[in-house]
């Protein structure tokens, strides 16, 4: 058949409904639907409603899934620097009680000092060698760089997604494995916490927002679980 032909139909020539129909252009509500939905995929379409309709629900989603990524990326961050401090005081106060021990033992088995001093150079060697045994310094920060460790991979996960392509089922995983690490975390200190809070402020820009610390609670952040002012 060539392009001078037609086809009958009922018999009427009609060369027109004989050709395959083409299919329909791409609308504009069309594009933004597969926009829309390859920028948050799984989401409700919101094709049929009205422009304005669309363009709220675009909006107020697309900031409850930013907010939500910015408050787990914080908490991650919180988490990080919490138990990196921790570690490192906790590794550095077992490096000093086993140099008193080594060095008060060695004074002792050398007899340097006299009878009076012997006896001060034993307590002082007897009761670090119990502070490290009984409160298991070594085993907790070995706990808390593991812990840092953990949430370190969590936020590098979250680095891996970036800050376009994550979805709400990123953000429950990731909500998720938070809570999970968190059950195996001992008790915070508030005092350290409200110190990494700080310190976040001042990196991002914002130190109008710190709070408030004096010298005997940051010396004391470490040893006790007091929030209020001493």
């Amino acid at each position: 058949m060539n392009d001078n032909q037609g086809v009958f139909y009922n018999g009427k020539k009609d060369r027109k409904e004989a050709l395959p129909k083409a299919p329909r252009e791409n609308t504009w509500q069309d594009r933004e639907e597969r926009h829309r939905h390859n920028r948050f995929p799984g989401r409700p379409t919101t094709k049929g409603t009205n422009k304005t309709t669309e363009k709220t629900m675009n909006d107020d989603e697309h900031n409850y899934l930013w907010n939500r990524h910015h408050k787990i990326k914080h908490r991650l961050e919180l988490s990080v620097l919490y138990h990196r401090e921790r570690e490192r005081f906790l590794s550095l106060a077992t490096k000093w009680i086993t140099a008193i021990a080594i060095i008060g033992g060695s004074a002792a088995f050398a007899g340097v000092a006299d009878h009076t001093w012997m006896k001060y150079t034993g307590l002082l060697v007897a009761a670090s060698a119990t502070l490290s045994l009984v409160f298991g310094l070594p085993d907790a920060a070995r706990l808390h760089g593991e812990l840092a460790m953990r949430y370190s991979l969590l936020l590098a996960d979250m680095a891996a997604r970036g800050e376009r392509d994550f979805t709400e089922k990123d953000l429950n995983r990731w909500e998720a494995e938070i809570h999970h690490i968190e059950t195996e975390e001992p008790p915070s200190l508030p005092m350290l916490v409200r110190l990494c809070q700080n310190r976040l402020k001042i990196a991002a820009g914002q130190p109008d927002m710190t709070t408030p610390i004096s010298p005997w609670q940051r010396l004391s952040a470490h040893l006790f679980g007091c929030a209020g002012k001493i």
